[in-house]
């Protein structure tokens, strides 16, 4: 019994396969959890937060926008 996914098919999602005779999966495994860096360095983490914040806010906008006006406008070449 293979447990290492070699053989698996690709191009389906981890939450789509299924093993023949065995039910159970570790969901929890797939949550991201804080690197030991990021707590090592939760001081520089918070004060980028504000800014990326901002920054990934506009970015969205800047999707919205796209999905808003259709693959043929010409928004992106605006400031942000």
């Amino acid at each position: 019994m293979e447990k290492q996914g070699t053989g698996a098919p690709t191009g389906v999602p981890a939450d789509l396969l299924r093993k023949a005779g065995a039910s159970r999966v570790n969901l929890t495994q797939r949550l991201p959890y804080e690197s030991r860096e990021g707590i090592h360095h939760s001081g520089v983490y918070e004060e980028l937060r504000p800014f990326m914040e901002s920054f990934l806010e506009k970015v969205m906008d800047q999707v919205r926008n796209k999905i808003k006006h259709g693959p043929g406008s010409d928004f992106c070449h605006g400031s942000v």
